[in-house]
């Protein structure tokens, strides 16, 4: 790849700076996962950078697929939920089914947009 591109993704420096932000996404979502996990905390922080993951992949998925592989996914997913049943009671009932199911709605996003695109290959 160029040094310089027409296209802002079209050289390696400005793919390596994508694969940082990449990687540090997915860094900081499984380091959160652990620690709302082994710290039973009722916030939010591992759906977002999922979410985060999820809109990098659309424009730069190799990117995505490099820093964060389906095992890691299928990790953050069962944690989510393990996190889910030890924090559900000090979530605020008005947000308890909202969550769970905007949770829902991302996984399914990953698993009908995102993970296949990878197998695809």
């Amino acid at each position: 790849m160029a040094y310089q591109n027409a296209t802002p993704y079209g050289s390696d420096y400005a793919k390596s700076t994508v694969d940082l932000v990449a990687g540090y996404v997915a860094d900081v979502l499984l380091s959160k996962l652990e620690k709302v996990i082994a710290k039973p905390h009722p916030e939010q922080s591992v759906l977002v950078a999922l979410q985060c993951l999820r809109k990098l992949a659309e424009e730069f998925p190799i990117s995505v697929e490099i820093a964060f592989s389906r095992t890691q996914y299928e990790k953050a997913k069962s944690g989510f939920y393990e996190w889910y049943e030890k924090v559900e009671k000090k979530i605020p009932a008005k947000h308890r089914k909202g969550l769970k199911e905007a949770a829902e709605a991302e996984f399914l996003l990953w698993e009908n947009e995102v993970l296949p695109r990878r197998s695809s290959k």
